[in-house]
């Protein structure tokens, strides 16, 4: 049989044991968050260093031929779109919200849908203006020479969506996109 002795020294062993472990796993993750901080930052700097590391416009900036000067005034102007436009997105996520809230009620008030609609059209016309700034910020960066192929893309981008669609492709809901409501 163990003793009293034997048994309270095998469970303060267990007890250190423990203690070792935890410790070493608070550390390891300690560690990890340390790395995880760095590679973020090393991130960031990464692309304020070297716009084109940033996946969104650097596909334009290839095409275009932007220089480093001309990338950073674009990924600035972008920010600045960002700045200005996300509490305009958070509104209208908002009026979203509240649209169908309207719609789903008993008795709908139609004043205070059309009212709703009303406020979702400015917040449009507002993210149209403030795209267009940014569109006015990008024709300043570009130089004369650069102009046409911006010219050739912004028409190209615009032009995306008016193609055929596939078979299997752009379905709306429920219906399909062939078989939406007129």
């Amino acid at each position: 049989m163990i003793s009293t002795k034997q048994k309270s020294t095998i469970a303060l062993l267990v007890i250190v044991i423990t203690l070792v472990n935890l410790g070493a796993l608070a550390t390891v993750l300690y560690k990890l968050r340390q790395v995880e901080k760095f590679h973020e930052a090393d991130l960031v700097e990464n692309q304020e260093e070297n716009p084109s590391n940033n996946p969104a416009p650097a596909f334009m900036m290839r095409e275009i031929g932007f220089d480093k000067a001309q990338q950073h005034l674009l990924n600035e102007s972008k920010r600045n779109l960002g700045r200005e436009v996300s509490p305009l997105l958070a509104e209208l996520r908002q009026l979203n919200a509240d649209l169908i809230d309207e719609v789903m009620q008993p008795e709908p008030d139609t004043i205070r849908l059309e009212a709703i609609c009303a406020e979702i059209g400015s917040l449009h016309t507002l993210m149209k203006l403030e795209t267009t700034h940014h569109l006015l910020d990008i024709k300043q960066i570009a130089s004369p020479e650069q102009d046409e192929k911006l010219k050739d893309f912004y028409r190209e981008m615009l032009n995306r969506g008016d193609e055929p669609r596939p078979d299997g492709m752009g379905r709306r809901h429920r219906r399909g996109w062939r078989n939406r409501r007129p």
